[in-house]
């Protein structure tokens, strides 16, 4: 569901919460600017493992392009059983 452009970014609450589809990117490469990417890519990635079942996550290592904001790295740490966060030029371990 695309959000109606007039409302979002995101001013009507994440109504859609409409992730990126492959191919796409969050720093607007590829991606239509009336898209609703309130929601970081790291937190549709683990929305994404969740639904299909918490236990996929349990000592994963998440791989991202580019270094994560504190509140993924909060929501990752708080959410999942995931043991690292990698990009090209860093590395978070977490407990």
């Amino acid at each position: 569901m695309d959000c109606d452009p007039d409302r979002c970014a995101c001013g009507n609450a994440w109504p859609c919460q409409q992730a990126a589809q492959p191919g796409e990117g969050y720093d607007g490469v590829g991606l239509a600017s009336w898209k609703c990417i309130a929601t970081h890519a790291e937190a549709n990635a683990v929305a994404d493992a969740m639904q299909r079942g918490a236990g996929r996550l349990a000592g994963a290592v998440m791989y991202i392009s580019c270094e994560p904001c504190d509140g993924c790295v909060r929501h990752i740490r708080n959410t999942t059983d995931i043991k690292a966060i990698v990009w090209p030029n860093g590395k978070i371990g977490l407990p």
